[in-house]
């Protein structure tokens, strides 16, 4: 199998079916080829591509890529978009795009985003809960809060996160495997 695979894989693995979605992050240094190898993997397996440098280009396009309207009303929850107090902190701040804007404009190009919405949630949840735990006399906490072996809240999801049914490529963005 080794000296000559194609011998025995005639048709590529069927890795994109119901059950199975693979996500694969393409990483490279500019120029590099890994947007022509994403490209190349989601044509092979039929998985959808995000290009996250074609996403923030489109967000950050000085003529567009507002989240909200004029009146502050969430445009469309599910497109990628800037709200105006992140639109400021980049641009007016000259700040580079955080972390958590890049994993909410993945989210919602692979159609994720409730799920960005709800793990938010939890974590604002759970920070709430921590500041009450810092505020109790006492080590222990209230009966009405449950905490993990390390002190730390235990608070379910507020629903069921979505799961993909088809695999997906990420291309570009971050430079290493860490910001991903």
């Amino acid at each position: 199998f080794l000296l000559d695979p194609r011998k025995y894989l005639r048709e590529a693995p069927a890795i994109n079916r119901e059950g199975v979605a693979l996500g694969y992050g393409v990483i490279g240094p500019p120029s590099g080829g890994a947007a022509a190898l994403a490209k190349g993997l989601a044509d092979a397996y039929q998985f959808d591509l995000v290009d996250i440098n074609a996403t923030l280009q489109e967000i950050l396009d000085p003529n567009g890529g507002l989240a909200v309207n004029e009146d502050g009303v969430v445009i469309d929850p599910t497109e990628p978009g800037l709200f105006p107090d992140e639109w400021k902190e980049i641009f007016e701040n000259a700040q580079p795009v955080p972390v958590n804007i890049i994993a909410r404009t993945i989210a919602q190009k692979l159609g994720l985003a409730p799920n960005y919405q709800v793990i938010k949630d939890r974590l604002a949840k759970i920070e709430e809960l921590k500041a009450i735990l810092a505020q109790e006399e006492p080590p222990d906490p209230p009966p009405n809060i449950e905490v993990d072996d390390d002190g730390v809240p235990i608070v379910p999801l507020s629903q069921p996160l979505i799961t993909r049914t088809k695999g997906f490529v990420l291309a570009g963005g971050p430079e290493s495997a860490e910001l991903f």
